[in-house]
């Protein structure tokens, strides 16, 4: 190989430029590469930490939530009164739209989670046990 690359450079000095050159596009190639994976990622994580925030901060989504919450205790945790509901808004219209509500919610992170705009891990560690609560209502 040194033999090569030294006839090669003697033979035609524009050789070694042009080599440096293919080297150097070729390590920014990868660089560029990695940086991109690397900015989709963080962008990701990022957006499911925002979907975080405006969740902690939506004041509606508490009051629609503890509206849920309350249909439950009042129905004494029958689980067929929540089908019922669903099946009859005028039992309680207001749990009927949390219920809306909080559906609509969780079907944004849904599909923002499908799209590729949040990590479903990073939400997952954050909202597991709230979603099972959440279901189990």
């Amino acid at each position: 190989m040194y033999v090569f690359l030294t006839c090669s450079i003697s033979k035609k000095p524009i050789f070694l430029p042009a080599l440096i050159t293919s080297i150097v596009a070729i390590i920014g190639g990868f660089v560029g590469i990695l940086s991109l994976i690397a900015n989709s990622n963080l962008a990701r994580s990022k957006n499911a930490l925002d979907f975080e925030k405006n969740l902690e901060d939506s004041k509606k989504y508490d009051i629609h939530h503890q509206q849920l919450i309350s249909f439950k205790r009042n129905s004494n945790d029958d689980k067929s009164a929540i089908i019922d509901l669903a099946k009859n808004p005028d039992i309680d219209i207001k749990a009927y739209e949390a219920a809306i509500e909080l559906l609509n919610w969780w079907e944004r992170g849904a599909n923002g989670i499908r799209c590729k705009v949040y990590r479903d891990d990073v939400l997952r560690k954050v909202y597991c046990s709230h979603l099972i609560n959440l279901g189990v209502t």
